[in-house]
């Protein structure tokens, strides 16, 4: 008889599938339930451990294959399952050299996959040039569509607007990706721990997200190659660029939330900074800024060093 885990595994696995399907069976009501779809593996990996959230992964594969063949059910795995797999199985690293235990950090969890997730993508556009030749001509196809429904006037700027998503398209995919991938370990960990089957105790978040001295020339070298490169390589730098720029991106906002000061309008400034980020995208290159800055600086631990400012009488 299988074990309840297991059971949950199972369960678990079946519903990243529904999830991921969604947007095919329940229309629009799909598309706000698929960016969900890692959440129930990461519940199974955080609250029942690697093997566990394996079976989950693996049954979620076999259940894709059914539904769609064996590449459909190998991309899944490598571009769906693999990364909040990966990403758990890390979270739950410990080690005890006869002391409190020590828990594997969020900053080289949040580097590794930020890396990951850039080269999943970029191994994606390697195999199917998605981004370089299928994305263009999608977006000439909606193009022409707008011209012949007599919306001649419109299809100028609708072209601009494609071009402008040809353009960013490599440096979002893969940001995209990592904030949703970030969202639903944050709303894993959550469920996990409440049920009682995370081992780990809450992380506290703005002074656990940050990033290694490493991660700085990563992005340079990625930077670089997306100003400088050409072709596959420019692609390939773009797409890095964006994996580790929204890992800096939150370590800036874990940085303003850990530096800010406690004060009766403290709420009210957190969420006029996100609206901000909202509604003026550019603002965000603000928190990439001060996250390289924390990275190289350590401004939070220096400020956690510094004494407190007492004042004498």
């Amino acid at each position: 008889m299988l074990s309840k885990p297991i059971l949950i595994a199972i369960a678990l696995g079946l519903l990243t599938v529904v999830l991921f399907i969604s947007p095919l069976q329940f229309g629009g009501l799909g598309f706000i339930l698929a960016p969900f779809m890692s959440l129930p593996l990461f519940v199974s990996v955080l609250g029942f451990g690697t093997v566990t959230g394996i079976v989950s992964a693996l049954i979620a594969a076999i259940a894709m294959g059914v539904i769609g063949g064996p590449l459909a059910a190998l991309l899944f795995f490598a571009w769906q399952l693999l990364p909040p797999l990966w990403t758990g199985y890390m979270v739950g690293l410990s080690r005890d050299d006869d002391g409190p235990v020590e828990w594997f950090p969020l900053s080289t969890v949040l580097f590794r996959i930020s890396l990951l997730c850039g080269g999943l993508m970029f191994i994606v556009e390697v195999s199917t040039g998605f981004v370089a030749t299928q994305l263009p001509i999608m977006l000439n196809d909606m193009v022409e569509q707008t011209k012949a429904a007599g919306a001649a006037g419109n299809a100028e700027s609708v072209q601009q607007s494609l071009d402008f998503i040809t353009r960013v398209a490599p440096f979002t995919l893969p940001a995209t990706l990592i904030a949703f991938l970030a969202l639903n370990f944050h709303l894993g960990s959550k469920i996990a721990r409440g049920q009682g089957w995370m081992l780990r105790p809450r992380d506290f978040l703005p002074e656990a997200v940050g990033l290694p001295m490493t991660a700085i020339g990563a992005f340079s070298a990625a930077l670089l190659l997306a100003v400088f490169g050409t072709g596959i390589l420019e692609i390939g730098g773009k797409m890095f660029t964006g994996a580790l720029g929204v890992a800096f991106i939150f370590v800036g906002l874990a940085t303003f939330h850990a530096l800010l000061p406690v004060s009766p309008g403290r709420s009210a400034l957190l969420i006029f900074t996100y609206l901000i980020l909202l509604f003026i995208t550019p603002a965000i290159f603000g928190f990439v800024i001060l996250g390289i800055v924390e990275t190289l600086f350590q401004l939070r631990a220096r400020r956690a060093a510094s004494p407190p400012n007492i004042p004498t009488t």
